[in-house]
């Protein structure tokens, strides 16, 4: 029934508007208007909905419809024989068993996007025929751009705007789909593997919502987290070498601002008791935030005042810890 339907709907297609490509080449997308309530995303085109046997059935596929898609989108309904119609009307059909539509490749063109939109689009833009820019970048090309769009972000939170956050957590994502193209163009590696890997960290490391650990606040669960990623890089076979010890602990901040780094490698210091005294002699007291601001801003001055780039020399005095860390080892 279903493909007879799917022919006369292509029948119908080509002699309305022109044709439909041919469904031998066409992997649909097959939904029943009674699973959508368990699809909050639609991330494949074209789609065969099936099941719209009553209005109440055509009115449920069209809320739903609407939702990805500009209510003037063609669709082609079956019920006894094919025909073209909008997606706003949908609702006002309904017919015998086995009515359904098919809801062809719109393109882009859509009303709510997925994260399978963007995977396609950005192939696209990076595919043959699309942006000459977007195909000539590599991971090295657009490294600053992860660290821009990075801090963007963290100024919309600190802003509070709700907009500028929704958009720039948005261009942090695209870094992240960007790099991912550029290593499935190249033969690396591909989004799969991003996402495995991310949420098995996810799975292994919550041990106390999916293992036989405890977490009565934060500060614990965090202990969790933290004691699961030293376990995984012993098993990995990191632990004799790289796994422990204050040497493998502060190579983790390679690649933070300067600022924020050199406060992990302290608190990663004092971490190992043969550093504490050593980190506790260089604490400094003061009774307000404000203090500890006016103090940076301060070495801030006096580096702009010698032509010293603080960025630079707080990095370069931080790999120096390392260094000696690394020689005493």
């Amino acid at each position: 029934m279903i493909k007879k339907m799917i022919e006369k709907t292509e029948k119908t297609a080509q002699n309305q508007c022109g044709g439909y490509p041919d469904l031998d080449k066409i992997s649909f997308l097959q939904l029943d208007v009674r699973d959508i309530d368990f699809k909050p995303q639609l991330d494949s085109l074209p789609v065969l909905l099936c099941g719209l046997d009553t209005v109440a059935d055509a009115l449920k596929a069209k809320e739903y419809l609407v939702r990805f898609f500009p209510p003037d989108t063609a669709v082609y309904y079956y019920e006894g024989e094919a025909r073209r119609l909008i997606l706003d009307n949908l609702d006002v059909c309904h017919g015998e068993n086995s009515s359904a539509l098919i809801l062809p490749d719109t393109g882009f063109d859509k009303t709510v996007y997925t994260f399978g939109d963007l995977i396609r689009l950005t192939q696209r833009l990076t595919g043959e025929g699309g942006c000459p820019w977007d195909k000539e970048q590599t991971h090295a090309s657009i490294r600053s751009n992860m660290i821009e769009e990075a801090y963007e972000a963290a100024y919309a939170i600190d802003c509070g705007n709700r907009a500028n956050l929704i958009e720039e957590l948005g261009d942090v994502l695209l870094q992240s789909i960007f790099h991912a193209d550029i290593a499935r163009r190249s033969g690396e590696f591909e989004i799969s593997d991003i996402l495995s890997v991310l949420c098995r960290k996810l799975y292994t490391r919550h041990t106390h919502i999916f293992g036989g650990k405890e977490a009565r606040d934060g500060e614990e669960a965090f202990k969790n987290w933290q004691e699961a990623k030293e376990r995984e890089k012993e098993k990995a076979g990191k632990g004799a070498n790289e796994g422990k010890g204050t040497q493998a602990r502060i190579k983790d901040c390679a690649g933070l601002p300067s600022l924020m780094r050199a406060q992990k490698i302290y608190k990663k210091l004092a971490e190992d008791k043969a550093k504490a005294t050593e980190t506790e002699e260089k604490t400094v007291k003061t009774d307000k935030n404000t203090d500890i601001g006016k103090l940076l801003y301060d070495s801030a001055v006096l580096c702009s005042n010698a032509g010293i780039d603080a960025e630079t020399e707080l990095n370069a005095y931080l790999n120096k810890i390392i260094n000696d860390i690394n020689r005493q080892s």
